[in-house]
């Protein structure tokens, strides 16, 4: 619980001692996500033990299924991708739509988990790039955005998307769930 000392102030936090500086705050509010994620897992971990790697069947290129996660928020991405390596899946994680597509190219997923807001274009261009090019074009694209419903899903589907899930309503646990 964070606690403010006045206006313009530091921000105090019992785990820190006192006043934090903007980094540490950062830094710890980081660590606390993370740990949050994590317990948030609950028993994925031992789940674990249960996975068969060659899960994905004949249809698999790999014997460990991969995910590519096109995420721009490094929080958000590194949420969903701890829940899916604690799982068993391969994840490779993009920031924008340029790296995106190059990894898609260069790795040929089992899956992509794209979000639709990327810096540098639209989700929805980078999905027309990978379902036009025949490298790419039988990978399973699920949209991960918090965009409206009819802004988003109408164009992803009709551009070949499999799925569509809410950030803000999807927990790491239900993502596991939905690509497995």
């Amino acid at each position: 619980s964070w606690v403010s000392k006045g206006r313009g102030s530091a921000l105090a936090h019992p785990r820190l001692g006192g006043q934090a500086s903007g980094a540490a705050v950062a830094r710890l509010g980081r660590l606390q996500l993370v740990g949050e994620v994590i317990r948030s897992l609950g028993g994925l971990v031992l789940e674990m033990q249960d996975l068969d790697p060659g899960v994905g069947g004949a249809a698999s290129r790999h014997p460990v299924p991969r995910v590519l996660l096109v995420e721009d928020d490094p929080a958000i991405a590194e949420m969903y991708g701890l829940a899916l390596r604690f799982s068993g899946y391969i994840v490779e994680t993009a920031a924008c739509a340029g790296a995106a597509l190059e990894a898609a190219f260069k790795t040929v997923p089992d899956l992509v988990l794209l979000d639709m807001g990327l810096p540098d274009r639209p989700g929805v261009e980078v999905l027309r790039a990978l379902k036009s090019a025949p490298r790419t074009a039988q990978i399973p694209v699920a949209v991960l955005s918090n965009y409206s419903p009819g802004d988003i899903v109408d164009p992803a589907i009709a551009n070949g998307a499999v799925a569509y899930l809410v950030k803000a309503e999807t927990t790491p646990r239900e993502i596991v769930k939905a690509v497995g």
